[in-house]
């Protein structure tokens, strides 16, 4: 924009006027007075102005009848500075000094300097003499400041005036030092630099009489793009002001980025003005963009556009596009307005970023009218120039809409006999929703088949969507389906969009029921299963069956069948799943599966344990108790867990006594009678004690069982058949013969052990008789009573004990008399009696006789 200050100086004068009491200065001071001022627009584009070039420079002035012109021609002196980003100050100065001669009223004050920069907007600078003697400063015609600087009567002041408009800001000095400072004031320098000195303001300010001398103007060179912000395929005029004239001037264009996109060189002519054209490409890039021209002579100067644009140029009614750009003032506001011919559609309003760039969003109704569009960009503030105004237009086509259709389905993949739920949203390109009444249709398709004609969806105000639900049968079509839905609003805009679902067959589902965690061999598996569609209805018809395998591979299958009556798949009863005797044992997985006649399937499976069979053995019973030598007799059946009886294997019984000893006894299968039968006897010589009887069953396939209890195993009670052969004796002439048997409970004879008869007579004892045994006779012995035995009834007692302990008794009677006896004696004394009478006889016969005295009897 500005580069190094080119020095204008006043070297001589055509016109002299001298005064008294000037001094030295008298004869090149130029003397205003009473309202005559010189004035000169400083305008490079203006016929009536004068051009800055590089030629030498001199000042006429002549009088007009309007006043004063300032004709200035001389050399201007080399640029040896440059203006970059980091701007040089000052860009305009101009000093000169000045000597009041009168201030006739001071009621007023006296204007005698006036710079107006610039122009749309400018800033005007007067300099005045207030009424008490102090340097004032009017900017813009508003209020004058009154600084602290005297500005005294008939002595010389050295005045400077500088702006710097990238600031901007304005300075006063006087005699080198500051009187005054203001900053905010812009200026567009594009056109013109005005200046006036002398007495000014006829009407409103005081007359008096003025001296100018040592006027010094010092420009930069101006370079701007002629339109401060254009768009990607425009063509960019870059002007560049008071360079040095004729002169091969090398300018280069970079991109926001810094990448170089344009190098050329541009001829300045007489008056230091070029004027050239950059095309854009229709793709440049958006923002900033730098310019800088190298003048030969004077240095470098830089100066900025920018460049925007709409990020689409077909936009479709309701779609969020994007209007962006840079190179504008840091945090300026820009409008945006959009109008269809010159109709105003929509007015933006934004403020830049610090570095001068924008971007923001918009959009078109949907019902907008379609066709060509036109946005403009204005405001106030460059990169260049705070309050340079810019505007720019560019064009963009406005479309129908094309309606954002998004199909959603609660599932991908379905199976037969499900639902299927279909949620549809639409939206415009910016997001928002379509009214209720927005057209929405749904066609369902298998491959190129229609499955569902054109369906209206229905509308859900909570969710704003559109719902639609199909069920797919039990024999629908394996495979893809294409789901299509269209849908249009009430202004023509429209969208549709396919989603593809995959149909498999039906997974069916089975419950099991009635199964246990654990199974013996020879058990039924009795199991129902209940076999459901997705939908919840029931299978009834197919081929199901029930398929065990263990973990070491072996399979059994069985058929299930349906039962109408409790909608549940079985085992048959007339044909049930049995296991095997000689099952393999160990965990099983049972797996109920099959497919309905249109190739659903499904399986459903669960861990059991077959485990060998524990054999139940029935019927067994015994006593509490049991005397040696007992015969328990057993019949009892041994039945699987299945309910079949045993039999192949073995069944045996052991008792256990109470002194530790173990006896086997085998059973055996009566088969026609369905039982194993056998013995257990119980030994005279066996623990007496509890002992316990253990029945165990074994097959060939080591399935098992056992039954046990205990009893009691008393001492024999041994049967004592032993009698008296005569159950009546005479005492003296018969022996009490005893002779019989001693058997066991279980009839066997007692051959060894103590049998002894007790015979008494009332209560003396008469004899303890140890009885003999003899093989096929029995326990034999006697007793002769004698014949001082009493008569009478002997009770005969005969103890019989083996040798474990196991005894018996009985006692019967025998009548013994001594009847015989005493007819014996009676006989005897009777005989005794006779032969004593013969012998005496004979020997009274033989001897003389002899008297004796004969006892009685």
């Amino acid at each position: 924009m500005f580069c190094s200050r080119a020095r204008v100086k006043i070297a001589a004068f055509v016109i002299a006027i001298c005064l008294m009491g000037l001094g030295t200065k008298s004869s090149k001071a130029i003397i205003f007075s009473y309202y005559s001022y010189a004035s000169s627009n400083f305008d490079s584009q203006a016929p009536d102005g004068f051009n800055l070039s590089s030629n030498c420079y001199y000042s006429n002035i002549t009088k007009s009848a309007s006043g004063y012109s300032l004709n200035l021609s001389g050399r201007i002196e080399e640029a040896k500075a440059s203006r970059s980003f980091l701007q040089i100050l000052p860009p305009f100065k101009i000093s000169f000094e000045v000597n009041i001669r009168l201030h006739n009223d001071t009621s007023f004050p006296l204007e005698f300097a006036y710079s107006k920069f610039g122009s749309s907007p400018f800033v005007e600078v007067r300099l005045l003499r207030t009424g008490s003697g102090k340097l004032g400063v009017m900017l813009n015609s508003t209020t004058i400041s009154e600084t602290s600087k005297v500005i005294g009567l008939r002595s010389w002041q050295s005045i400077i005036v500088i702006y710097d408009p990238s600031s901007p800001k304005i300075e006063v000095y006087t005699n080198g030092s500051i009187a005054y400072s203001y900053s905010g004031l812009s200026a567009y320098l594009n056109s013109s630099l005005s200046l006036s000195f002398g007495v000014l303001g006829a009407s409103s300010r005081s007359t008096g009489e003025v001296l100018l001398d040592s006027f010094d103007l010092s420009l930069s060179p101006i370079l701007e793009a002629e339109r401060p912000i254009c768009s990607p395929g425009d063509t960019v005029y870059i002007l560049g002001r008071q360079f040095s004239s004729v002169s091969d001037i090398e300018v280069m264009v970079k991109d926001p980025s810094g990448r170089t996109v344009k190098s050329l060189t541009a001829q300045s002519d007489s008056s230091g003005f070029f004027r050239i054209g950059l095309n854009l490409s229709a793709t440049a890039a958006l923002g900033k963009y730098e310019i800088s021209a190298t003048d030969p002579t004077r240095g470098t100067v830089k100066s900025y556009f920018g460049v925007w644009s709409c990020s689409k140029s077909k936009v479709q009614r309701a779609e969020l596009f994007t209007f962006s750009g840079g190179g504008l003032r840091g945090t300026t506001t820009i409008s945006i307005t959009i109008y269809k011919g010159s109709l105003e559609v929509k007015r933006l309003s934004l403020t830049t970023t610090s570095s001068g760039s924008f971007s923001t969003e918009t959009e078109l109704p949907p019902d907008a009218e379609i066709g060509t569009y036109s946005a403009t960009i204005s405001g106030m503030g460059t990169a260049d120039y705070p309050s340079r105004s810019f505007s720019d237009s560019l064009s963009f086509e406005l479309t129908l809409s094309t309606l954002n259709v998004n199909i959603q389905t609660d599932k991908s993949l379905y199976n037969r006999t499900q639902t299927m739920s279909v949620t549809v949203q639409i939206t415009y390109p910016d997001g928002s929703s379509l009214p209720s009444s927005t057209n929405v249709q749904l066609r369902l398709f298998y491959r190129q088949i229609l499955v569902t004609p054109a369906a209206q969806m229905t509308y859900n105000s909570a969710s704003k969507r559109w719902l639609w639900s199909y069920t797919f049968s039990s024999s629908a079509y394996i495979g893809n389906y294409t789901i299509a839905v269209s849908a249009s609003d009430v202004y023509g805009n429209s969208g549709s969009a396919n989603r593809s679902v995959k149909v498999e067959p039906a997974a069916l589902s089975i419950t099991i029921y009635g199964l246990k965690e654990v199974y013996q061999r020879t058990e039924i598996i009795n199991l129902s299963a209940s076999i459901y569609y997705p939908d919840g209805s029931l299978v009834s018809s197919g081929n199901f069956k029930m398929r065990l395998r263990a973990q070491t591979g072996t399979v059994r299958e069985a058929l299930i069948v349906y039962d109408q009556y409790t909608g549940k798949w079985r085992t048959p009863q007339e044909e049930p799943y049995r296991i095997p005797v000689d099952e393999v044992t160990g965990l099983w997985t049972l797996t109920v599966l099959g497919n309905d006649f249109s190739a659903n399937s499904g399986d459903e499976s669960l861990i059991i344990t077959i485990n060998r069979a524990t054999i139940s053995i029935f019927d067994a019973l015994v006593n509490s108790s049991y005397p040696r030598t007992s015969r328990i007799a057993l019949r009892v059946r041994p039945i699987y867990p299945g309910g079949s009886l045993l039999t192949s294997g073995t069944v045996s019984a052991t008792l256990s006594t109470a002194g530790g000893r173990e006896y086997t006894f085998p059973l055996s299968l009566k088969p026609d009678e369905g039982v194993w039968a056998g013995e257990v006897i119980i030994g005279r010589d066996f623990s007496l004690g509890i002992a316990t009887l253990n029945l165990t069953a074994l097959d060939r396939y080591q399935n098992s069982g056992s039954w046990s209890d205990s009893f009691d195993i008393t001492l024999a009670v041994l049967k004592v058949s032993i009698q008296a052969e005569r159950s009546d004796i005479q005492i003296g002439f018969d022996s009490l013969r005893l002779v019989g048997n001693v058997t066991y409970p279980d009839g066997s004879q007692l051959t060894d052990g103590i049998v002894s008869a007790n015979i008494k007579a009332g209560n003396a004892v008469l004899e303890n008789l140890n009885l003999t045994y003899h093989e096929g006779i029995g326990w034999t012995g006697s007793y002769a009573p004698s014949i001082f035995d009493p008569s009478g009834v002997y009770i005969v007692t005969i103890t019989a004990q083996d040798a474990y302990g196991n005894g018996g008794q009985t006692f019967f009677r025998v009548n013994a008399s001594q009847t015989l006896l005493f007819g014996v004696i009676v006989l005897i004394l009777l005989s005794v009696t006779i032969g004593a009478v013969l012998w005496l006889r004979s020997r009274r016969e033989s001897m003389p006789p002899t008297r004796h005295p004969i006892p009685e009897l």
